[in-house]
């Protein structure tokens, strides 16, 4: 979202301010990835694979330790 200067006194930019933040939210609610959303769901893509290799990789009865 732009800066914008604005005048409470006066009301100078203001409606325009409130407006295209609105509209900033909406889209962004219509389409939420941005650049922390997409690290997020690689992090997760990450952990979800190292879990499946972890439990896979073991044999028979015996308990594999994750690290933390």
């Amino acid at each position: 979202m732009p800066f914008y200067f604005v005048s409470a006194s006066d009301g100078t930019n203001v409606v325009k301010m409130f407006r295209d933040a609105i509209a900033a939210a909406y889209r962004y609610r219509k389409d939420p990835t941005d650049f922390i959303d997409q690290v997020l769901q690689e992090l997760e893509g990450f952990s979800s694979e190292g879990e499946t290799e972890d439990t896979s990789s073991t044999s028979g009865g015996s308990a594999s330790v994750k690290p933390v």
